[in-house]
């Protein structure tokens, strides 16, 4: 979102590539080879050269794009990521204060869907889980996951809500975030 010229790409293959559209196409800017398939791929929505991914070795990468040598940050999704979705710029402006510019939405397959903080400006902690929605069956695959505001009450107070699918039941759970009276949606 920050650079016209440059992509992301990533693969069964296990290499994350960084590419500029500008040159031959055959070759990219630099690449990584991860322990697994390459699934997902965000720009961080502040952060012009922070990006995460995530792929079936189960971990969210974080990364600068000036040293694509090595990721800057490792946080555990306890399942294969499948998709990965930053909290917009324009829904920033939290009603909970967990959730930040730093949020990202995780569908993990096996280990369902989650919010992890992701801090480009700080390394990782061992509370990064912000919270764990668990309304999908244990057997399916979570694979999509996005950000929803709405409005909540007759006065007009904006909730902000995840939307997941997930795989083998071919479902859409539509969740609130947070919610006190919610079991479906824990705290981690």
């Amino acid at each position: 979102p920050h650079h016209a010229d440059t992509l992301l790409s990533g693969g069964d293959d296990c290499m994350l590539k960084l590419w500029d559209v500008r040159s031959p196409p055959r070759k990219p800017i630099s690449s990584y080879e991860a322990r697994g398939g390459v699934t997902s791929a965000q720009w961080h929505p502040s952060h012009p050269l922070s990006f995460i991914t995530g792929g079936y070795d189960e971990q969210v990468l974080l990364w600068d794009q000036r040293a694509l040598h090595t990721p800057i940050g490792s946080y555990d999704a306890k399942g294969g990521v499948w998709r990965l979705k930053w909290l917009p710029r324009d829904q920033s402006a939290s009603v909970d204060e967990s959730l930040d510019r730093n949020s990202v939405l995780v569908a993990a397959m096996r280990g369902g869907v989650r919010i992890l903080n992701i801090d480009p400006t700080s390394p990782p902690a061992e509370t990064d889980t912000v919270y764990i929605y668990s309304g999908h069956p244990s057997e399916s695959l979570a694979y999509g996951v996005d950000w929803m505001m709405s409005k909540s009450d007759e006065n007009n107070h904006s909730m902000r809500r995840g939307a997941s699918c997930s795989f083998y039941d071919n479902a859409l759970h539509l969740w609130s975030i947070p919610s006190e009276q919610s079991s479906k949606l824990t705290k981690a």
